[in-house]
């Protein structure tokens, strides 16, 4: 008597490889929709670092943020990184700030300018106390040191000497935490689950 044998275990092999395949080409589809979303994702990281968390020294932070296109990982990942992705000068302040914390001196202070040592933008004008001839130490009444510098105004009778400070000096600093990453990341997650369920709705109507 003929018979037919029915393994279950090739069914659900074949069955999971074309799920898998299937898998990959939904991912493939959604990578343009995905890098959109990378974009969206760092101008609301940058409007971040431009305002509302904090205001625009140098913008170095700002530019540095950047978005890669989504890469397909074999055929069930599609990963896609915004944020400070490359090596330069905002990628340890970048992340330093998201959480904050102490900054201590290499040596025995950190010169922080005020006053003419720094722009309007707060952004030091010198790179070093050491640029700025004729500065000396002293300390204020309520007992902060200070780099000062004694500056002549006026002619004649009406010429006075006026101590400037130009920078403050203090052992350590403390940098409460400016976290332009969190929310960007929910609103991020948030829109990709969405509208990947919408993309897989509309491939499976356009098949059937």
């Amino acid at each position: 008597m003929e018979t037919i044998t029915v393994d279950m275990r090739d069914i659900l092999k074949a069955a999971t490889a074309l799920r898998s395949q299937a898998q990959g080409k939904l991912l493939a589809g959604f990578r343009p929709t995905l890098y959109q979303l990378l974009i969206a994702a760092r101008g609301d990281m940058q409007e971040l670092v431009s305002g509302p968390v904090l205001n625009v020294r140098t913008g170095t932070l700002r530019r540095s943020l950047t978005a890669e296109a989504p890469v397909l990982q074999g055929t069930d990942r599609l990963v896609g990184r915004v944020g400070l992705l490359k090596a330069g000068p905002a990628q340890k302040y970048g992340h330093f700030l998201v959480k904050g914390g102490t900054i201590v001196a290499r040596g025995k202070y950190l010169a922080i300018p005020v006053g003419p040592a720094r722009t309007a933008a707060g952004v030091a004008r010198y790179r070093s106390p050491r640029d700025i001839p004729d500065l000396f130490f002293i300390k204020s009444k309520r007992g902060t040191a200070l780099l000062v510098k004694s500056v002549t105004r006026g002619r004649g009778k009406r010429r006075t000497r006026t101590i400037v400070p130009y920078f403050v000096l203090k052992r350590s600093v403390r940098i409460g935490p400016h976290d332009y990453v969190s929310w960007p990341q929910r609103i991020l997650l948030q829109k990709a689950t969405e509208r990947l369920k919408e993309y897989a709705a509309g491939a499976i109507t356009l098949k059937s």
